[in-house]
């Protein structure tokens, strides 16, 4: 049986070794420690539970990350789990379109000059909402649809 927490621990897991291949680049660089004594470190933030029902939950995080400079690099990510099978449901599920049309439509109101891929863009639900966000915080507002 696949649960919620399986799919939780594998979006944790993807985070980690991306921190592992961070650390691992500064160990061959020879660079572990930065100027003036700072260190990189990089953390991923829970913000909160953005909706919950019986049939879904959506979370948000913060994934910071420091690597010298005046201040750290912060990206949003979220997920949104199907609470019956466990498993992360996509965007295309709720609103009956393609990951594609689904894209070029949340670029086009994001006002992007070019369509933007999920590495860029991501969403949670809110009530009978999906709500996307550009993941660079303060970049565009969100974009709402229904589902």
């Amino acid at each position: 049986l696949y649960t919620m927490n399986d799919t939780l621990k594998s979006f944790y897991d993807t985070y980690l070794q991306q921190y592992q291949e961070t650390e691992d680049w500064y160990i061959e660089q020879g660079e572990q420690e930065l100027p003036e004594g700072r260190v990189p470190y990089s953390e991923l933030i829970f913000l909160g539970v953005q909706y919950v029902d019986l049939d879904y939950v959506s979370l948000l995080f913060n994934d910071v990350s420091y690597e010298g400079g005046a201040h750290p690099y912060s990206m949003f990510d979220a997920i949104t789990l199907d609470r019956h099978s466990g498993k992360e449901v996509t965007a295309a599920e709720f609103l009956g379109e393609s990951d594609e049309v689904i894209l070029e439509k949340v670029s086009n109101l994001m006002g992007l000059s070019e369509v933007a891929g999920w590495e860029d863009i991501d969403f949670y639900l809110q009530g009978e909402k999906v709500v996307f966000f550009y993941r660079m915080p303060g970049y565009w507002d969100e974009v709402v649809m229904e589902r």
